[in-house]
């Protein structure tokens, strides 16, 4: 705790390797925390502590604990009423913690709600804070949905965009959110949305890219059978060009982008590089490997213990076989 007039400073707690996540309650009584300690990643599991703060010379008596796996994004609404997001169900999910300490699942579908805490700070939702609205707005896999906290009942913003990232902030008044988003014909940038009719009103413009639409590719979401019998997934880029097409039959080549993580995940939204090679006729499959983000803890798990083998573990070769490895120069002196 820092005295904002003297600059004072007082440990509350220093027990563990790593916290984050600090939240104080609206009426000033309550501090929330997240805490894990080496080796464990907070995407595997965390601690989550509640106090009560007695006094400003760092006395806080804890009065909940919580442990469900992954826990991340606590924070209290104008009620003092506890949100928070964990993996119990095998999905990063919302949870409101009733008076009483009942837990509802707000998001109960197969779509993650946030991201793993590599990148500190990012809320993937927010409670409306006009008195009375009993409403929150939460970025739920590629949906930016509306949760209804009484009824328990959501609904989907239709923006037009596909991607969201960074967190959800509401206007003063409750009307509006603001979030970043894209697609896959726009970079992300900051966005206004009315949250009735899903109006959108771009708040920072960005620069985009002045492209027929004869010559983007956007990217589709595939699975794909990989070694060991299991499964991957992918954003794949067919190849788009107005002014050509392909004979009959044929296959186009294929680039294969692979994401830096583990606990990373690809992205769909506009990537020039991609298009550079899309619209010269080749494909671009961005892969989201066993143990990227995005795909429920399950999936996020399988590269535990198991890095370097499930990646290498694709089919062996014919000896006869012949591998070629390609370095490509793209403009502006990248290359993949």
């Amino acid at each position: 705790m820092v005295d904002a007039d003297t600059g004072a400073e007082v440990v509350f707690v220093s027990h563990a390797n790593f916290f984050a996540s600090p939240r104080i309650s609206q009426d000033g009584q309550h501090l929330i925390w997240l805490q894990w300690n080496y080796p464990r990643m907070p995407w595997d599991d965390n601690k989550m502590f509640v106090g009560e703060i007695k006094n400003k010379k760092g006395n806080i008596a804890i009065t909940k604990f919580f442990q469900h796996g992954s826990m991340m994004m606590p924070s209290f609404d104008q009620n003092n009423e506890l949100f928070y997001v964990h993996d119990s169900t095998g999905w990063w999910n919302l949870y409101r913690v009733t008076r009483r300490g009942f837990e509802v699942n707000l998001t109960p579908e197969s779509q993650e709600v946030g991201w793993p805490m590599w990148k500190l700070g990012r809320k993937a939702y927010a409670v409306n804070p006009r008195v009375g609205s009993n409403e929150a707005v939460v970025i739920c896999g590629n949906d930016l949905t509306v949760v209804d906290l009484l009824k328990e009942k959501r609904r989907i913003i239709k923006t037009g965009y596909t991607s969201y990232s960074q967190g959800v902030a509401y206007s003063l008044d409750g009307s509006k959110v603001y979030v970043v988003a894209g697609d896959g014909v726009r970079y992300p940038g900051l966005v206004e949305v009315v949250v009735e009719t899903g109006e959108t009103r771009e708040v920072s413009p960005v620069s985009q890219v002045q492209v027929d639409a004869g010559y983007l590719s956007t990217a589709r979401l595939i699975q794909f059978p990989t070694s060991q019998g299991d499964f991957a997934y992918g954003y794949l880029y067919m190849p788009k060009n107005s002014d050509y097409h392909a004979p009959a039959g044929s296959k186009p080549p294929l680039l294969v982008k692979v994401h830096k993580g583990p606990t990373r995940a690809a992205s769909s939204v506009l990537n020039m590089q991609y298009q550079f090679f899309t619209s010269r006729g080749f494909a671009v499959l961005d892969v989201d490997y066993r143990g990227s983000t995005g795909y429920g803890k399950l999936y996020r798990n399988k590269l535990n213990e198991m890095y370097g083998v499930v990646l290498t573990g694709s089919p062996s070769l014919p000896s006869s076989s012949t591998v070629k490895l390609y370095t490509i120069t793209i403009p502006n002196n990248h290359s993949t």
